[in-house]
C-alpha cells in the first residue's frame, strides 16, 4: 500500500472550499479522489507523461473558462484520453496513420495527434477545425482516465509567463487555491511531446519532443 500524504493548504479563512489538497500518486484513493474533484468541475494539477498539467472536463463548460481565466489563454486545450471511442463523435477523419503508430508502441505514450473535427468546439477546436490528442502511457493517467466516461483537457501547470512547474511545491506557489487538487508524483522534467497533425493524408511534423520524427516517418514509410 502506497504513503498518502494529505496536506491542506488554508488560505487564511476558515471555509474548507477555500483550500486545496496535496495527494500522493500513490495514494490507494489516487484514481477515486481524483476523479471526484474532476467530476464536481474543479481544476487538479496532475503528472503527465511529460511534466505536470492542469486538467478539467473537456465538456464542461464553466471549468474550461475556468482554467482559460487562470491560465490566460487563447490557444485550444490538449485533449487527454484512454481511447479514441471516447471522441469518436468529435473526429471527422481517423488517418490510418494512427493505426500505425499504435500498432508499433508509439500509441499511447508523449504523442500529441492533430485530428480533424466534425463541429467546432469552444476552447478545444483550433482555428485550422481540429483538436489536440494524446493517449497518455502513464499507468495512473490510464486508470483514471478509463474511469470516467469524457476526455479531460491539459495544459503545463503554470502562469503565463512562468516556466512550467516541475514539482508540485512549484506549482502550488504558481496557482495556490485556484487549483483544489495537487497528485505529487515527485519531480517531473521529461521531454515535450512530439506533436503531428494527421487530420488528412498530408502528415505535417509540428514539434519534436521525445518521439524523434526519423522514428515516426520510418512507421509511416513501411
Amino acid at each position: 500500500m502506497g504513503k498518502h500524504l494529505k496536506i491542506l493548504f488554508p488560505n487564511g479563512k476558515t471555509n474548507s472550499n477555500k483550500m486545496s489538497e496535496i495527494i500522493s500518486i500513490n495514494s490507494p484513493e489516487i484514481i477515486e479522489k481524483t476523479k471526484e474533484f474532476i467530476e464536481k468541475g474543479d481544476i487538479v494539477c496532475i503528472p503527465t507523461d511529460t511534466i505536470y498539467g492542469l486538467s478539467v472536463n473537456s465538456f464542461d463548460k464553466n471549468s474550461l473558462i475556468k482554467l482559460k481565466r487562470l491560465k490566460q489563454r487563447e490557444e485550444p486545450f490538449l485533449l487527454l484520453t484512454d481511447s479514441l471511442n471516447k471522441i469518436i463523435g468529435l473526429i471527422n477523419y481517423i488517418n490510418p496513420v494512427f493505426h500505425k503508430l499504435k500498432a508499433n508502441g508509439l500509441i499511447p505514450g508523449p504523442l500529441t495527434l492533430l485530428f480533424k473535427v466534425r463541429v467546432n468546439i469552444d476552447d478545444i477546436t483550433s482555428e485550422r477545425g481540429t483538436i489536440a490528442v494524446r493517449i497518455p502511457k502513464s499507468d495512473f493517467l490510464q486508470k483514471l482516465l478509463s474511469s470516467i466516461n469524457f476526455p479531460i483537457v491539459s495544459t503545463s501547470a503554470n502562469l503565463k509567463g512562468m516556466t512550467p512547474a516541475k514539482t508540485i511545491e512549484e506549482a502550488h506557489n504558481y496557482l495556490k487555491e485556484d487549483v483544489k487538487l495537487y497528485v505529487d508524483a515527485g519531480k517531473l522534467d521529461g521531454p515535450p511531446s512530439t506533436i503531428i497533425d494527421i487530420s488528412d493524408e498530408n502528415i505535417r511534423y509540428i514539434r519534436e519532443g521525445g518521439i524523434k520524427f526519423k522514428k515516426i516517418k520510418q512507421i509511416i514509410d513501411n
